[in-house]
């Protein structure tokens, strides 16, 4: 299997794709980050709905949490589609967002 400029891949995945390493990793440090990142709003999420002013509020976020949860076992999917074990990468972002939220709340 060749690629556009005509040499071969580099590497192999545990799922025999082959790719470009830089890529696959790239990819799987994108899939870490977000992994992290849905995670830690399915922690800070609850926390949201309590302090909610609003009964149309909190079931906003309740669904929000919902689709959230639902995220989180698509990303699990993932890595076992690819083999690779479900690691989290911490979220700089998602952390300094949830950070002003905790300040508001």
């Amino acid at each position: 299997m060749s690629n556009e400029s005509g040499s071969q891949p580099k590497f192999t995945t545990k799922t025999s794709l082959k790719v470009e390493p830089a890529l696959y990793e790239l990819f799987m440090d994108g899939i870490r980050d977000i992994y992290w990142a849905e995670n830690h709003l399915v922690k800070a999420l609850p926390k949201m709905i309590k302090a909610a002013t609003s009964p149309e509020l909190a079931s906003t976020i309740e669904q929000h949490l919902t689709e959230t949860e639902g995220h989180v076992s698509r990303l699990q999917q993932v890595f076992e589609l690819l083999k690779e074990k479900a690691v989290a990468k911490k979220c700089d972002a998602m952390e300094g967002l949830s950070k002003e939220g905790e300040a508001i709340i």
